[in-house]
């Protein structure tokens, strides 16, 4: 995945575009990477995403981060909620990761497209992805179970 390491924005919830592709592909895909948690989605998504020439977008990556993000710089108020129910071993409800990827959305207008994976794992997260995209004008091309 070298040409698609540079994911600060998604990881830090960044208002900068995400700046491997600045300019549109015409190849340009978007996907879901859907399964149960700890089944390897994050390794299988290396091949697409090299293959396809897409980033990585993890919802996983973004809250392993999270603890790092408070030393480095200032976290957004989604993200200190997603911190709360971390370290008190709930959770993340969906109404926190639906604002953690809304801050994070003009990752998804990435020039290259983007491969998400983790998100979404309920109807309500599924539905609000829906929401996002048309409110981008977007629509995924593959989900992939």
């Amino acid at each position: 995945m070298k040409a698609n390491s540079d994911r600060a924005a998604w990881l830090q919830g960044s208002a900068t575009l995400c700046n491997t592709r600045p300019e549109p592909r015409q190849d340009r895909h978007r996907f879901v990477l859907l399964g149960a948690p700890r089944v390897g989605k994050g390794s299988q998504a290396e091949l697409p995403a090299e293959h396809f020439g897409v980033c990585p977008l993890s919802t996983g990556d973004v809250f392993r981060n999270a603890k790092k993000l408070l030393t480095q710089c200032e976290c957004s108020p989604a993200m200190l909620d997603a911190l709360s129910y971390m370290n008190s071993g709930e959770l993340v409800p969906d109404e926190t990761v639906i604002s953690l990827i809304k801050e994070r959305a003009k990752c998804l207008r990435c020039g290259g497209g983007f491969l998400l994976d983790g998100f979404p794992r309920t109807v309500a997260q599924a539905e609000a992805l829906q929401t996002i995209l048309a409110e981008n004008e977007m629509q995924l091309d593959a989900v992939l179970s």
